[in-house]
């Protein structure tokens, strides 16, 4: 069995990342998390009829998004040559993901403003 070995867990949020080597002199570094939680926590709060709002109404989830798998759509949007600075660009970019990955998505309507922090 090829060597591998943990660099970081980060038990709050599931993320697992390992230095891998495949037998064949090749390095990876691999990040995966576990999205059970996430699509569970997802599937609840659609369930609870809320529509993502909080009580006062003043706030909207509309998705909630592992961090590796929007990790892995940064680096998509980087191949892709989106600049990550343009902030529009970047937001039609992650609509489009959340329109293909429906389970993210907590909200009805996901056609939404899509907040980042500043």
């Amino acid at each position: 069995m090829p060597p591998r070995l943990i660099l970081d867990e980060n038990p709050e949020f599931g993320i697992t990342t390992t230095w891998e080597e495949d037998g064949e002199g090749r390095e990876t570094i691999v990040s995966w998390q576990d999205m059970d939680p996430h699509l569970k926590h997802n599937h609840d709060v659609r369930e609870a009829g809320t529509d993502g709002f909080t009580e006062s109404r003043q706030l909207h989830l509309k998705a909630r998004v592992p961090t590796t798998v929007y990790d892995s759509w940064l680096r998509e949007a980087m191949t892709l040559k989106i600049p990550l600075y343009d902030k529009e660009a970047l937001r039609k970019f992650v609509r489009g993901k959340l329109a293909q990955n429906q389970r993210f998505v907590i909200g009805r309507r996901a056609s939404g403003r899509v907040g980042y922090g500043d």
